[in-house]
């Protein structure tokens, strides 16, 4: 029992996706915005489960893992503070905020 010599581990980032998620339940309660949070989540951690597989088994290699990251990556609006200003902060990196 071990791993395998060669695994394909999968990683995706989500703030972008969050963002527009949380776009559409404007103005809702904290529980709608965590349930939507938690759904999308879910569903981009799944898209790179399902990819993953497949690209693994087309490469004859064993699948590893999925890693849902939220950190930010070079692209405009994919980030943390912009699902922090979505869900209500008024600016994040202004005076009160660790950004």
């Amino acid at each position: 029992v071990g791993e395998s010599d060669v695994a394909l581990n999968v990683g995706v980032s989500g703030p972008g996706v969050v963002k527009t998620a949380l776009e559409k339940v404007k103005g809702e309660s904290m529980d709608v915005v965590a349930e939507t949070i938690k759904q999308t989540a879910f569903k981009v951690t799944r898209m790179g489960q399902l990819v993953g597989q497949e690209a693994s088994k087309r490469l004859g290699v064993d699948f590893g893992i999925v890693d849902l990251s939220l950190a930010p990556t070079p692209a405009q609006g994919d980030s943390v503070a912009n699902i922090l200003e979505e869900i209500g902060l008024e600016s994040v990196g202004t005076h009160g905020t660790t950004a």
